[in-house]
């Protein structure tokens, strides 16, 4: 029968002091507070730079200030459809309505400020309509 063989294996690991394993803590924080400056260095740099470039150009991220009906035509008020009318700036389907109601059963339009005849439409509306609109004089 064999014997056994027997051997040494180091068990004990090496020892460190205290001293030297708060050291290595304290390191691996250090190292975070200073990624976490970097971090923040960087984003304050990129959300000024941001600011800077807006500044110069004048550009903002907000969508421009326009009409989301803004016509690239004019509407003549004895000839257009509903559909048409409804494209001016403060009409609506009532306002539609009652513009054909109005030049159907009274008079056809003899200029854009019989637009002010229509039962809620007031300066306001009108001022804002006003370049959308035409009356031609043929369709009298």
């Amino acid at each position: 029968m064999a014997s056994p063989i027997d051997i040494d294996f180091p068990v004990s690991l090496p020892q460190t002091d205290k001293a030297e394993r708060r050291e290595e803590r304290l390191s691996v924080i250090r190292l975070r507070v200073v990624d976490q400056r970097t971090v923040f260095l960087l984003l304050f740099l990129f959300i000024a730079a941001m600011w800077l470039g807006r500044f110069v150009t004048g550009a903002t991220n907000s969508v421009e200030q326009t009409s989301p009906r803004e016509l690239k035509y004019r509407v003549n008020l004895n000839e257009a459809s509903e559909m048409e009318l409804r494209q001016i700036p403060g009409v609506g389907e009532t306002l539609a309505e009652r513009i054909i109601e109005y030049r159907e059963q009274k008079t056809p339009f003899e200029s854009t400020a019989d637009f002010l005849k229509i039962q809620g439409i007031g300066k306001k509306k009108y001022l804002d309509a006003e370049p959308f609109i035409y009356v031609e004089e043929n369709s009298l």
